[in-house]
């Protein structure tokens, strides 16, 4: 295999859709064959936790909205010590923007736009 740089980012992007590809397939039967509502919450929640992880290999930076999604990840980044960069772009007093402030400011995340 190649060793240049652009090689091993391309490489690692596949193993990383690979791994994602895993992960959502073993979402799925777990969900397929979870006998509680507790079990299949439980199996979600530590596929997500174990996704969100799994991709935190250097210091991570987050694009951030104060929306669900960069929320949660960012809030289980944090849980886990890896103190993540979380980074908003947008017009200064927009809506989403405020919003990402105030959510960066309740968590206390290292948060810029």
């Amino acid at each position: 295999m190649c060793s240049a740089p652009c090689c091993k980012k391309l490489s690692s992007a596949l193993e990383s859709e690979s791994r994602w590809k895993q992960y959502v397939e073993d979402i799925i039967q777990k969900v397929n064959t979870s006998r509680t509502y507790e079990d299949t919450r439980s199996d979600l929640r530590d596929a997500i936790i174990n996704s969100v992880l799994s991709f935190s290999r250097h210091k991570p930076v987050v694009a951030f909205s104060g929306g669900i999604d960069s929320t949660l990840i960012s809030f289980i980044l944090k849980k886990y010590n890896l103190n993540p960069v979380c980074i908003a772009v947008g017009f200064v007093e927009a809506e989403d923007i405020k919003w990402a402030r105030r959510v960066a400011e309740t968590l206390d995340l290292d948060y810029h736009e």
